[in-house]
């Protein structure tokens, strides 16, 4: 054995090797004190591992499979088929590829008590049935984790849509249909998030439900805390709502149901994958 290598370190076990098992060996050589930079004190005899003594791998014997390629081999070519581009990294398109659908960001917006989450979730489960994969961002699930040291100010609100936005892109990016659920009350919030992932990749949808409809169903009893003086910055009471005035689709939900509204943000999507605006 050469001086100061440690022992031979038998790793785990993995079922399905041509053995039976595969014995990850690793030779480690350890700096002894006095070795930095001679001999030092000469001393051959192998020191204790201690929390935070620097090791050097020496020989790692790995699976062939495993086994990074050497600098400057070819690269492997794609398989027949593959949506992977030829730089070798994953990207939007790669990924929707491998799903069968085109990525988009459904931006459901609209007053407290207008239906959003009702309609994101019957939008969620058609689209599911589709074969299409998504995700539902809701405000009020956001504002629990990531958004959760945000208030009800102007400002707060701006850096609340902000943050959904950025996380929306991201799960475009990754190739979803995502529906994203937020009151999102300034217009410029909103035309910002159709920035962030592009025109022909967004819908706007406004949930068009008259104040005193949304204020009359009142499911979670806010309008009435605000109307009571409880809540302050509540939106349609004190803090201003700006309606959408061109939505991708508007969706009146007194005269239409979840499933209807459903549907016709479907049809806008099948229109926005054509190219054919809505």
């Amino acid at each position: 054995m050469d001086p100061g290598a440690g022992q031979l370190v038998t790793g785990p076990q993995w079922p399905g090797s041509h053995t039976g098992e595969l014995h990850l060996r690793v030779r480690l050589r350890v700096r002894r004190q006095g070795r930095v930079g001679g001999r030092g004190s000469g001393a051959d005899s192998p020191v204790p591992w201690q929390p935070g003594t620097a090791v050097e791998e020496q020989q790692a014997e790995t699976p062939s499979s495993m086994a990074e390629p050497a600098p400057g081999a070819p690269r492997v070519p794609d398989a027949p088929g593959s949506p992977i581009p030829a730089s070798g990294r994953a990207d939007k398109v790669s990924r929707a590829a491998l799903k069968g659908q085109m990525p988009a960001l459904v931006w459901l917006t609209g007053l407290p008590g207008a239906g959003k989450t009702t309609i994101a979730a019957a939008l969620d489960r058609k689209l599911v049935e589709l074969g299409q994969h998504t995700y539902v961002l809701d405000g009020d699930v956001l504002r629990q984790g990531l958004n959760r040291d945000l208030g009800y100010t102007d400002v707060d609100r701006v850096e609340n849509i902000r943050r959904a936005g950025e996380v929306a892109a991201i799960l475009v990016d990754a190739g979803l249909v995502v529906i994203a659920s937020f009151i999102s009350p300034f217009e410029r919030e909103r035309a910002d998030a159709r920035r962030r992932v592009g025109a022909d990749e967004f819908l706007e949808v406004f949930v068009d439900t008259p104040l005193a409809v949304a204020e009359a169903r009142d499911p979670k009893g806010m309008y009435r805390r605000a109307r009571r003086g409880e809540l302050s910055n509540f939106t349609g009471v004190d803090s201003r709502y700006e309606a959408p005035t061109a939505p991708d689709v508007r969706i009146e939900t007194t005269v239409t149901s979840p499933e209807e509204a459903a549907a016709a943000v479907i049809t806008a999507l099948r229109r926005l994958k054509q190219g054919t605006g809505t």
